[in-house]
């Protein structure tokens, strides 16, 4: 397919990005963020099977303030991204607005909204707009887990799937107006209710919308993580679907990593972290250690607690910090919960590929993998 996806030039950079070299080494104070988790709400207009936050959406509290988002800003360093979620992000009329005020005092690489994409006429004059506010380069990661009854079965709403269609066909026009501005990922969670139809859904985000397929495996508390503290733990699992059978999960990645090889790299970060997570799902072992969560990663929750990873009880609260992130990333309560956090290991994406971008080993294996 020739599209700006798989040019000559997108397929180069492509791989230029996935190799290039680390700016930050997290290994010893003082800390700073270098990407951060924002769930600027917790409202929702979906309730899916396989979100392990149900609870959080189904009686969500207030929305993120603003005036944190500035203060955040401020204390720290330019991060590499600023990746905002929820809940449905999209629900807060003023999303433009915090965008320009992360663009304005942070000055990051990159900002990112994960979206469900449900509500095409608020979602696009949002987007518009940041388009004509920003110069950061905006990433809108939508979600897509199937075509048309797989993906309202695991979203749980049923009809949802043509209006996701139409607000993706209407964002690729904008992408395809300004590559150079506004970056598409259709998301797929894998689980057991759609790993049998990885090729169709390649089929449908990439050939058919022209939009690059990301995939992660669904994750919960209960059986994506590893060697934490019980103290620690967080205990938030989805409703209903969990992993697909680990005996099919090698097939899923041979499948995703043939499609990766169409997009002119065998071997990246995006496919090797699923290697990854299919070796500790299988073995229960780590593969490499976690050196981002709570280091060169942050996750900032809309009430304001910040947390280490999503996978661990937030340490501290914005409001004792004045809303000053740096001053709270390297408090003694920051680095107790580093001191307490050396020894687990988990699936979450996140975490895991930062991880992997900073470890020697990783990227030798990753080099093996080519």
């Amino acid at each position: 397919m020739a599209s700006v996806l798989t040019t000559p030039l997108a397929k180069l950079r492509r791989f230029a990005q996935s190799w290039q070299a680390p700016t930050y080494y997290p290994d010893g104070p003082p800390y700073y963020p270098e990407d951060m988790i924002v769930f600027v709400t917790e409202r929702c207009n979906m309730r899916c099977h396989h979100c392990m936050f149900i609870e959080r959406v189904s009686h969500p509290g207030g929305d993120f303030p603003r005036e944190w988002i500035v203060a955040m800003a401020k204390s720290i360093p330019p991060l590499r991204s600023w990746n905002l979620t929820g809940g449905e992000p999209f629900l807060r009329a003023d999303l433009p607005d915090l965008l320009a005020d992360i663009e304005t005092h942070n000055r990051p690489r990159k900002l990112q909204i994960n979206t469900n994409a449900l509500q095409t006429e608020k979602i696009l004059p949002m987007v518009e707009s940041m388009l004509e506010r920003l110069r950061t380069t905006v990433l809108l990661q939508v979600s897509i887990d199937g075509v048309g009854q797989t993906h309202e079965d695991m979203r749980n709403l049923p009809g949802c799937f043509p209006r996701v269609e139409r607000t993706l066909q209407e964002l690729v026009r904008l992408r395809d107006a300004r590559p150079d501005r506004l970056e598409l990922v259709g998301a797929c969670v894998l689980s057991e209710r759609n790993y049998r139809e990885v090729d169709e859904i390649i089929a449908y985000i990439f050939d058919k919308m022209r939009v690059v397929p990301t995939f992660d495996f669904v994750r919960g508390s209960g059986f994506s993580v590893w060697n934490l503290p019980e103290h620690l733990q967080v205990h938030e699992d989805p409703p209903y679907y969990k992993l697909p059978p680990k005996e099919a999960l090698p097939e899923v990645y041979e499948k995703i990593r043939a499609f990766n090889r169409r997009m002119g790299c065998a071997a990246d970060y995006y496919i090797a972290h699923l290697k990854h997570q299919i070796e500790m799902y299988l073995t229960e072992k780590p593969t490499i250690p976690c050196i981002s969560a709570g280091r060169s990663y942050a996750v900032v929750y809309s009430d304001g607690q910040v947390a280490a990873c999503e996978f661990t009880r937030p340490f501290a609260h914005l409001r004792d910090y004045d809303g000053d992130l740096y001053r709270l990333w390297n408090s003694p309560e920051a680095e107790a919960r580093r001191r307490e956090i050396t020894q687990c290991y988990c699936t979450h994406a996140c975490f895991l590929t930062t991880s992997m971008e900073k470890s020697r080993r990783a990227r030798l294996r990753l080099l093996r993998d080519l």
